[in-house]
């Protein structure tokens, strides 16, 4: 069992790489329960595949080992995580719709009655952990929260590896183990549709290179900039302007380029050292010191003639318009 929700797992993570490959960057951002779908049902197949491997095919086996697994797990991380909790409830649920099934509908060896077993199963089995453990996995909360890591993380395999783990643990509830009687050629093909057919069809034809939308904005901070090198006798080395881009979405630099064919001005763009571990310059040449300047490896910047003014042309006066007495007279 082990093994295969570790195969789930490895199958986001693959899925993830995948993306990378085709040059679709987070393509769940604008549609944050598209991620279950995108990494969950990959990792479902694989699980059960796995499975069917290890077990021959045989519900039985496959429902007891993932039982098992659960609870070992359920012991062990009890002592350590706090919301190990939700081993427990897929459990218990687990549990509670086998004993029916065990003693009632076993019974009955007739189509109806295994379609309401099925049925049963996924409802109580499946069904109420899923909503009681969907907090946890609110992909409308992991996704905005992954998505301000900035440009050192990779947004693909990251969520593919949460939202595969989450999926995997309560697909083992009885999901998993109802594939485990498929042929496996079947499930193969499953897993290579789902990796390789529907994920494209989801990606490429309904969300498109760019995720971002109205509702959506990718966040990047934009700093008007003079820079002034000096020699250690104060004189001036060296000076330039610019704009610096502090990227706080993964995989900015990517887009830039897309968004050069709106505003052509993009396309002069560099990118320049932000490593603070290995550049020669202090704090790397940058206007500002960030306390995430250790996943910062390289940052954009837009080279321009014009430096900033040095003084305000332009005069103001401030005028009173209302004047107001607050009476703090203590009894």
């Amino acid at each position: 069992t082990g093994g295969s929700w570790g195969t789930g797992i490895a199958t986001g993570a693959l899925v993830g790489c995948f993306f990378n490959g085709i040059e679709y960057y987070k393509p769940f951002f604008s549609y944050p329960f598209m991620a279950i779908v995108l990494f969950g049902l990959p990792a479902i197949f694989a699980q059960a595949l796995v499975f069917s491997f290890a077990w021959d095919g045989s519900q039985r086996k496959s429902w007891l080992a993932s039982k098992f697994t659960m609870a070992i797990g359920l012991l062990i991380f009890t002592f350590f995580i706090r919301g190990s909790y939700v081993l427990f409830v897929t459990i218990l649920f687990a549990a509670i719709a086998w004993i029916p099934r065990r003693f009632i509908f076993s019974r009955y060896n007739n189509s109806c009655s295994k379609i309401f077993m099925l049925l049963f199963d996924i409802l109580i089995g499946e069904l109420i952990p899923l909503l009681i453990s969907l907090p946890l996995i609110q992909s409308d909360f992991l996704i905005p929260i992954t998505g301000r890591s900035g440009p050192a993380l990779n947004p693909n395999i990251a969520i593919g590896i949460l939202m595969a783990a989450c999926v995997a643990v309560l697909a083992l509830n009885g999901l998993s183990t109802y594939l485990v009687s498929l042929k496996k050629i079947h499930l193969i093909i499953a897993l290579l549709f789902s990796f390789f057919v529907l994920n494209p069809i989801i990606v490429v034809g309904f969300v498109g290179k760019v995720p971002y939308q109205t509702k959506t904005p990718m966040r990047l901070r934009i700093v008007n900039t003079d820079r002034t090198w000096y020699n250690s006798d104060r004189s001036i080395n060296r000076s330039d302007a610019g704009y610096w881009f502090h990227p706080v979405d993964p995989d900015t630099s990517f887009y830039l380029p897309e968004f050069a064919k709106t505003v052509p001005e993009l396309s002069e763009i560099v990118e320049i050292e932000a490593n603070l571990n290995t550049c020669s310059d202090l704090f790397c040449s940058q206007p500002l010191v960030w306390p995430s300047g250790k996943s910062l490896k390289k940052t954009p910047w837009l080279p321009k003639a014009k430096r900033l003014p040095t003084f305000i042309k332009d005069s103001d006066q401030l005028r009173i318009h209302s004047f107001l007495v607050l009476d703090r007279t203590l009894n």
